[in-house]
């Protein structure tokens, strides 16, 4: 299975593709370490996310539940010159928020 993929380049983000296994390691990488009680609450985790990708990418990552259109998307994330803005649907229940922001993650 493959992956697509966003990273930093030295210009611009460059999309590749990412098979199985190295996107589990990625993941693993992600969550690595957290030292964040089991279980844990949603946004607690989410919390932790956005702190790793941020020393990740460099910039600020923001979580911003937002009320997004009937019919459209659930989740978006957004690169600016700042930040990088995690955007989830404020409409649905904690978990579900969780699962959107590692989709986009």
């Amino acid at each position: 299975m493959d992956v697509v993929v966003w990273e930093t380049g030295p210009a611009q983000r460059k999309g590749r593709m990412m098979d199985l296994k190295t996107t589990r390691r990625t993941c693993d990488a992600l969550v690595r370490d957290l030292d964040l009680p089991v279980p844990s609450e949603p946004h607690e985790l989410i919390t932790a996310l956005c702190a790793r990708m941020r020393q990740r990418l460099g910039k600020d990552v923001r979580h911003l539940l937002v009320p997004f259109p009937p019919d459209t998307v659930s989740g978006l994330w957004v690169a600016t010159n700042d930040a990088h803005l995690v955007l989830c649907e404020q409409h649905t229940s904690p978990w579900h928020q969780l699962l959107i922001a590692c989709h986009e993650f």
